[in-house]
């Protein structure tokens, strides 16, 4: 809320897939901040957008997710 008084035209929502979804043309990055087992798949979705990305660790939590990740860059 504090956030939204600063930069009222900001908009947020709860499930990364709707920002995806529905808004993907007004955002450059993304700031990877949601539970630690979600990591992978935010960041997918980033990189098939081709957004940066902000990471948090762990990246990621089995080999197969970073092999995915390490596929997704190429």
């Amino acid at each position: 809320d504090g956030i939204k008084k600063q930069q009222p035209d900001a908009w947020t929502t709860r499930d990364y897939r709707e920002g995806f979804a529905n808004k993907v043309g007004d955002f450059d990055a993304i700031i990877c901040d949601v539970r630690d087992f979600h990591h992978a798949p935010v960041m997918l979705n980033g990189l098939k957008h081709r957004k940066h990305i902000y990471g948090q660790k762990p990246l990621v939590h089995q080999l197969d997710e970073l092999r995915v990740l390490r596929a997704a860059l190429k």
